[in-house]
């Protein structure tokens, strides 16, 4: 679980980094994360706001709450991205942006061959079009890359389980080589905005612009 719960840190200081990229001040922030609340600590030292926490969208279903900004930490790989991701947009105000972070498919591309399972991880360039078909406007992803190291398959196995890139423990296959005991793992960021945006335009070309007056 050290694995684990330093992974879950350091990218919730890379997502809240983001952060600065936006000349937002949010009145109300959703934060989306399971124990530990590392997001939820970097947000309290970046805004002064409203922050309400949870690990169940669930406790929102029936309430009419809006939030200006709403994050998420690897979570999502632990949920349904499509059902998550329609309560997140369903949540967020029209001018609202969200951000978060998840697993990419090619942390397992050494994998793939020896388990075979149904992994549940998303190309990078599929998310886009995927949450564009949710409702938000403009996403904007970006990858980086973390070398992990393990002392032997059931160690990897089970840290895979605790951060949702493998789904269950039924993996119990022998690695043929000791390379594969240090995945790179992929890790997507993305952001989007609500229903109506002004902050972003495309060109003809298709590429995002974003204005200077709403970059610090």
């Amino acid at each position: 679980m050290e694995f684990t719960s330093f992974i879950h840190k350091e990218i919730a200081f890379r997502l809240a980094q983001r952060l600065q990229f936006f000349k937002i001040k949010p009145a109300s922030i959703l934060i989306i994360e399971s124990e530990p609340n590392y997001l939820t600590q970097q947000c309290q030292q970046l805004f002064s706001s409203n922050i309400s926490t949870t690990n169940n969208l669930a406790e929102f279903a029936n309430s009419n709450f809006k939030f200006e900004l709403i994050l998420t930490n690897l979570w999502l790989n632990f949920n349904d991205l499509t059902s998550s991701l329609i309560k997140i947009h369903k949540l967020l105000t029209s001018e609202g942006v969200i951000l978060f972070s998840l697993f990419g498919i090619d942390t397992l591309k050494d994998y793939q061959e020896i388990y075979n399972p149904q992994f549940k991880l998303l190309d990078m360039h599929n998310l886009g079009d995927f949450m564009l078909k949710q409702g938000f406007i403009d996403p904007v992803l970006d990858v980086e890359y973390m070398k992990a190291k393990f002392k032997n398959t059931s160690e990897l196995q089970q840290e895979f389980v605790n951060l949702g890139i493998f789904s269950n423990e039924d993996y119990r296959i022998e690695l043929p080589d000791n390379s594969l005991l240090s995945p790179e793992l992929e890790i997507i960021f993305a952001h989007a905005w609500g229903k109506q945006q002004a902050q972003q335009f495309k060109d003809a070309s298709g590429k995002t612009f974003i204005p200077l007056d709403l970059l610090q």
